[in-house]
């Protein structure tokens, strides 16, 4: 199950890159294998990771959570992966990906629009991370408070896929149910036709 879910991501992240992008970093890149799976689909790929693990498929680099240590426009895009619901600061983390990018930041995290949801997601995270001791300093956002945390960085949604396929039907309706999305966000300044959370693509 977990394989068919990181061959999803890995999919709907690809098809949500720009075909020019060719540097890319991971932002919180855990274990490094879905950033390794971007590499063997042609993108040079490097993270950076809080809690570093003693090996990373991919280059990695320590990040402090406040401040990438990369100069202005240093990758062409930037990938953030079930990562911004743990951050205190979800707005700070957009604001520093977007600096260090020319491009984009392709984007995928959880709606949380009940308490349901909200428990849901909170066993799903307990099972997936509770062995790497990823804590849970952030919140779980609907889909009004990610719109706001995008405004809130000077970034618009560009392109969204809400339908992930992560898992086997049999388990689909209590583990996917409209829990998952991927969206390619870009500056706010820049873009030209791009929606809210809201629009469908």
């Amino acid at each position: 199950m977990f394989d068919r879910r990181r061959d999803r991501l890995v999919a709907a992240i690809s098809s949500a890159l720009p075909e020019s992008s060719s540097h890319v970093i991971d932002i919180g890149c855990g274990s490094g294998e879905i950033g390794a799976d971007l590499a063997e689909l042609g993108h040079r790929v490097a993270g950076v990771e809080v809690l570093a693990r003693d090996e990373c498929a991919i280059p990695f680099a320590r990040f402090d959570g406040q401040r990438l240590p990369f100069p202005d426009g240093a990758f062409d895009d930037a990938v953030i992966v079930d990562v911004l619901h743990h951050t205190a600061d979800p707005v700070a983390v957009l604001s520093e990906a977007r600096r260090v990018t020319t491009g984009s930041i392709v984007l995928k995290d959880h709606y949380a629009e009940s308490k349901r949801a909200r428990f849901t997601l909170g066993v799903m995270d307990w099972v997936g991370n509770r062995q790497f001791g990823v804590g849970r300093e952030g919140a779980y956002l609907s889909r009004r408070e990610w719109d706001a945390v995008f405004e809130a960085a000077g970034l618009v949604v560009a392109q969204v896929s809400e339908t992930l396929d992560l898992y086997p039907t049999p388990v689909k309706p209590v583990f996917e149910r409209g829990l998952h999305f991927v969206v390619r966000l870009v500056d706010a300044h820049v873009s030209n036709g791009a929606g809210d959370l809201g629009v469908s693509s």
